[in-house]
């Protein structure tokens, strides 16, 4: 790496020229010595400086674990690492043209590292055979997303709060991310008398996921954090600026053809706008939240990072095929369904993705510290970190939910635990 910031431009026959030509010297030792010997020879008996056989061993170290990852079909985990294996095609994997390797080298060799041992950690988890193995697979696929982590690198600032997460949810979100248990104030009690626990009795569960996924009494809870998502959507469109004013609408009762009547059918979508060339956006968020489910659609099926909001859009497509149908009539400029599908992680999915692809474009990426702030000052990481701390919380309150009904047990024990204590002083 060092060769590329060593050069100053071209010597003689296009020859590379830089400040440090012993490096120059030192490459092409190297790469001779790797064509005569075409391994590495014991140390005792190496020929040359051990620098020279230092750089040969780290080359085809490097060399080989592309290699491999490639073989392998490895997806790269670094945005600005397209593919692991173009710097080999670069370089040709000879060392003679180090200098060849593409700008930020060190990243394209990170990046091979990063998904080899990600590769690496899920092949072990695959093959353990603790009883929680395949839980504790599902719940690493269903964080291991840069989305999925966002909201433990948000500064809170904004005076309306949207950006702000207090100590419960983030302790509570916290130990959910890492499958850790929560402190003994956030649990839930033991035997929970939902319809779920009744059919399922005797289930071996860790703390927090039949809260989470699977509890029948939290419903309702579940549907107020929709409630904040659905809130942030219609927001972030009004900041977008590339919609008609006015258009922007939530919980459109009468949009719908088929209000009339009892049409199964018939939907109301979570949110409706229209752009400026009279195209309509028809808007139905959906949180998964069954990435630990004792279900038989629960983590069996998790089986890659994103699967949970694509199982999601979908679903919400095939219940919407209907609906969508009749109001293609009544939109002479097109009308296009998002099923915004989101999981409890954080993690968006493709349809979501791709409409905010085009509310970022609409927005030109706006950059303003007045609007925003200075440690989000874009559209672009202002709403991804608005979504992710909303889901934070809302993970928080299903949690805080289920053990509020404990708590005055909880309270009576722990008097009783003081008082024991006291008469044993």
């Amino acid at each position: 790496m060092a060769i590329q910031s060593a050069k100053i431009g071209c010597g003689p026959e296009g020859t590379p020229d830089t400040w440090f030509p012993i490096l120059e010297d030192v490459v092409q030792q190297a790469n001779d010595l790797g064509i005569v010997l075409g391994a590495l020879p014991p140390a005792d008996q190496a020929p040359c400086d051990s620098i020279v056989v230092d750089l040969l061993e780290a080359w085809n170290r490097c060399v080989e674990a592309t290699r491999r990852a490639v073989e392998l079909g490895l997806p790269s985990h670094h945005r600005d690492v397209v593919a692991l294996g173009d710097w080999l095609v670069h370089t040709k994997g000879q060392l003679c043209n180090i200098g060849d390797m593409p700008d930020q080298a060190q990243r394209e060799l990170s990046a091979t590292v990063i998904s080899q041992q990600i590769f690496d950690f899920g092949q072990q988890l695959t093959a353990c055979r603790h009883w929680d193995a395949l839980k504790r697979r599902a719940n690493w696929l269903a964080e291991c997303s840069r989305a999925a982590g966002r909201w433990t690198q948000v500064v809170p600032w904004d005076r309306m709060g949207y950006l702000n997460l207090t100590n419960t949810s983030y302790i509570i979100a916290f130990a959910r991310r890492y499958r850790m248990e929560r402190p003994d104030r956030f649990r839930g009690p033991d035997a929970c008398r939902c319809g779920f626990c009744a059919r399922a009795g005797g289930v071996r569960r860790f703390d927090g996921d039949h809260d989470e996924s699977d509890c029948m009494k939290r419903g309702w809870n579940k549907t107020l954090v929709h409630h904040t998502i659905v809130d942030a959507l219609v927001r972030m469109l009004k900041h977008c600026g590339g919609f008609v004013e006015g258009s922007i609408k939530s919980e459109y009762k009468y949009w719908d053809p088929a209000r009339v009547g009892t049409d199964g059918t018939r939907r109301v979508p979570d949110v409706t706008c229209t752009d400026k060339q009279g195209k309509e956006y028809v808007i139905d968020a959906r949180i998964f939240w069954n990435a630990m489910s004792e279900s038989s659609n629960g983590f069996m099926a998790y089986t890659d990072t994103g699967v949970g909001a694509v199982r999601g859009e979908a679903e919400k497509r095939r219940s919407w095929d209907a609906a969508m149908l009749r109001r293609a009539e009544a939109a002479p400029a097109g009308v296009e369904f998002i099923p915004f599908s989101l999981e409890a992680s954080g993690v968006w999915g493709p349809a979501a993705r791709r409409f905010f692809a085009k509310c970022l474009y609409l927005a030109d990426d706006d950059r303003d510290i007045d609007v925003y702030h200075w440690s989000s000052a874009k559209f672009s990481s202002t709403w991804h970190d608005t979504f992710s701390i909303l889901l934070a919380r809302g993970r928080a309150q299903v949690s805080v939910a289920a053990s509020r009904g404990d708590w005055p047990k909880r309270t009576q024990d722990q008097a009783y635990s003081d008082q024991n204590h006291a008469s044993a002083a």
